[in-house]
């Protein structure tokens, strides 16, 4: 796979420093499964054996990043879930930050690509994310991401000639991993996932009508672009899962989508546990 050889060596050198913060083996074979925490989902999971969180600005490459929305405490966290090792960032640079600040985009490819360069294998992402009209999610609930639909996202933080698919590397097998755990979690369904660049929230009158029209079923700010940086990656698996924030219909509130969130914080930890132990 063709990668950006400047993108890559910053991963590799921030890798190395977040390995040495975490005192890790520089061991190829060590695969960890990486997380991202979306809006909503920080401090859902609990680690065994964790090491002391890293802010993203302690990390060359991040060292210039100001302070991220509410809900994303930006740190890379080390530890384990009973005996599966995984890195997590809690918490995501965004595409929609600063419209003036070229670095954006390439902060976002570097937080993921950090994690490539670390050995994750199996990406776990997660957001919050609304509902389209008739698409059948109701607030609370959990969409599994098996498919974008990309008609009217912003451009990608790509370079020429990285030609990928996010949606090839959606792994059917933990897709099925994650709906199996509607038992203890609730209704869990697979969904199509369109991303708009925000931080504007689409219009509830018409936006949202077209997009289901074209084929979506909930609507979001994140999650492709992370899923772009890991495909460059050869035998990378990921698994989105959205928490279902609101409806089609009422008004927009990024507090209230980290408040509703936190009242579901024990069953998105159980759930987010039992799909690590499981992989």
């Amino acid at each position: 796979m063709k990668r950006n050889n400047q993108c890559e060596r910053d991963a590799k050198m921030a890798a190395d420093e977040l390995r040495n913060k975490f005192n890790l083996k520089n061991n190829s074979n060590s695969n960890p499964i990486g997380i991202i925490l979306g809006t909503g989902w920080g401090g859902k999971l609990s680690l065994n054996n964790s090491s002391t969180p890293v802010p993203f600005k302690d990390v060359c490459g991040l060292k210039h990043l100001t302070t991220g929305p509410e809900g994303h405490k930006r740190e890379f966290q080390h530890g384990f879930v009973e005996d599966k090792e995984v890195i997590i960032l809690n918490g995501r640079i965004h595409l929609n930050e600063n419209p003036t600040d070229s670095n954006i985009p390439k902060w976002v490819r570097l937080q993921v690509e950090i994690l490539m360069q670390l050995g994750v294998k199996k990406l776990i992402i997660t957001c919050a994310a609304g509902a389209l009209p008739e698409s059948g999610f109701e607030t609370g609930e959990l969409a599994v991401i098996d498919s974008f639909m990309s008609l009217l996202g912003p451009p990608m933080p790509l370079f020429a000639g990285e030609f990928i698919s996010p949606e090839d590397i959606l792994s059917e097998e933990l897709i099925q991993i994650a709906l199996k755990q509607n038992i203890v979690y609730g209704p869990i369904k697979k969904a199509c996932y369109a991303m708009l660049l925000g931080p504007d929230f689409e219009g509830r009158k018409k936006d949202k009508q077209a997009l289901r029209m074209l084929g979506a079923d909930i609507v979001g700010m994140s999650v492709r672009p992370e899923t772009c940086i890991a495909a460059l990656y050869p035998d990378t698996q990921v698994l989105a899962v959205a928490f279902i924030s609101n409806d089609s219909v009422e008004t927009h509130s990024h507090e209230e989508n980290i408040k509703r969130a936190n009242q579901s914080s024990e069953k998105l930890g159980v759930f987010l546990e039992n799909i690590i132990k499981e992989i």
